[in-house]
């Protein structure tokens, strides 16, 4: 089923159908894709639970590397399109045993949840020891899916999350930022006049930013002011 995501020749890629992706956020998708790609080849696994999954724009990226997916979601996502397995208020504890799932993702979710204690606490709890967590959270980020917008989380505040429920944490990156912040306040400047226009220029200059020459130039503006921040931690036991 189509999402925001697709696979072009040998690699994944925003998509161009603006039914799924507005132009606006062209640039901060690329982005969190190329962040999120490696992290899911690396470290999804086993049982997995796509839990906030919309419309799970990445299981074509890790449905290879896994025995199963289970895709939890509330009903009234504005982006549920999939079938979900399990029904779930994402601010209550979940009706899912305890060591449930080897791999657990959370792609743009942790902002959206005003129980973010339980929330964290429930997505370790349903981990079997050994197991990881990725994470993908926004940080210089328009709001979206208004009212339920609540919290931007900074490193800082994912580390000390991680800590307090003795998670270790694998990997901890920012993506985009400095420069890329840049042409992403831009295009959606030029969204809020054309979407034809920023579709026009927002791709090509999504490509241009995820070239590794221009990724190795303001590590220190992406430390700084990041579009986001991808988080892989484990749960200890094994």
């Amino acid at each position: 089923m189509p999402t925001k995501y697709e696979l072009q020749g040998s690699g994944w890629a925003v998509s161009s159908d603006v039914a799924h992706l507005s132009p606006a956020s062209t640039i901060s998708a690329s982005l969190a894709l190329t962040a999120a790609i490696p992290a899911l080849r690396d470290h999804a696994r086993g049982d997995l639970a796509d839990v906030g999954c919309g419309t799970a724009p990445f299981f074509g990226a890790y449905r290879d590397h896994v025995d199963s997916v289970c895709w939890i979601d509330w009903p009234s996502s504005p982006h549920q399109t999939r079938h979900l397995d399990i029904v779930a208020d994402l601010n209550k504890p979940l009706r899912v045993e305890e060591h449930s799932f080897d791999t657990i993702l959370a792609s743009s979710v942790l902002e959206h949840i005003w129980r973010h204690d339980v929330f964290l606490d429930e997505i370790t709890r349903t981990l079997r020891p050994g197991g990881k967590i990725i994470l993908i959270v926004p940080f210089m980020y328009w709001l979206h899916e208004e009212p339920h917008d609540y919290f931007r989380w900074t490193r800082h505040a994912l580390t000390r999350a991680c800590e307090e429920r003795g998670l270790q944490i694998d990997q901890l990156d920012p993506y985009g930022g400095g420069l890329d912040l840049v042409a992403d306040l831009a295009v959606r400047a030029v969204a809020s006049v054309s979407l034809g226009l920023a579709k026009l220029v927002g791709r090509p200059l999504a490509r241009l930013l995820s070239a590794p020459r221009i990724r190795r130039v303001g590590r220190v503006a992406r430390e700084k002011l990041p579009l986001g921040y991808i988080l892989v931690a484990s749960k200890p036991g094994m």
